[in-house]
C-alpha cells in the first residue's frame, strides 16, 4: 500500500457508492458540476503504517456566486454515513477497503475555488499494515 493505492481504492469506492463524479489528483478540464478530487499527504511506512487522504467534495455555485450550502450538506451527509468518523479510542469504526482501514478525520468550512464551485475538504486517515504489503 502507498499513496497512490489508496487514492485508487477511495477514488473506487466513492464512484461506485455516490452518484457524484470522482477524479484522482485533479478535475479533468472542462468538467462543470459536482465533483470529488481525491488525493494523497505523504505516507509513513513502518509495521503500522498510515497515511492521510484528501477528499474535496466541491459543489457548483448557485448563479449568484454564492456556495449552495444545501447541497454541500446532502453531498457531506452521503460521504459521512459511507466512510465513518475516526475517534481515538481502539472500537473504532472505520471502512476496510483491499486490506487497509479508512475514517474521517476531520472537515472544513466551505471555501470558494476557481471554478464556480465551493469545496469542504475531508481529511480521511489511513491505516494499513506495511509487512503485509
Amino acid at each position: 500500500m502507498n499513496g497512490l493505492q489508496a487514492v485508487t481504492d477511495l477514488s473506487v469506492y466513492l464512484a461506485n457508492n455516490t452518484d457524484i463524479k470522482v477524479f484522482k489528483y485533479e478535475k479533468q478540464a472542462g468538467y462543470v458540476g459536482d465533483y470529488i478530487v481525491v488525493n494523497s499527504l505523504p505516507f509513513s511506512f513502518g509495521s503500522a503504517a498510515d497515511g492521510t487522504l484528501n477528499a474535496n467534495i466541491h459543489i457548483a455555485d448557485l448563479g449568484n456566486g454564492l456556495p449552495n450550502t444545501k447541497r454541500a450538506h446532502e453531498v457531506a451527509d452521503i460521504i459521512f454515513r459511507i466512510i465513518p468518523r475516526y475517534s481515538f479510542t481502539e472500537d473504532s469504526d472505520w471502512l476496510e477497503i483491499n486490506s487497509s482501514y479508512y475514517a474521517i478525520e476531520s472537515d472544513s468550512n466551505l471555501i470558494k475555488d476557481e471554478d464556480n464551485t465551493h469545496f469542504i475538504n475531508l481529511k480521511i486517515k489511513v491505516l494499513f499494515n506495511a509487512l503485509n504489503q
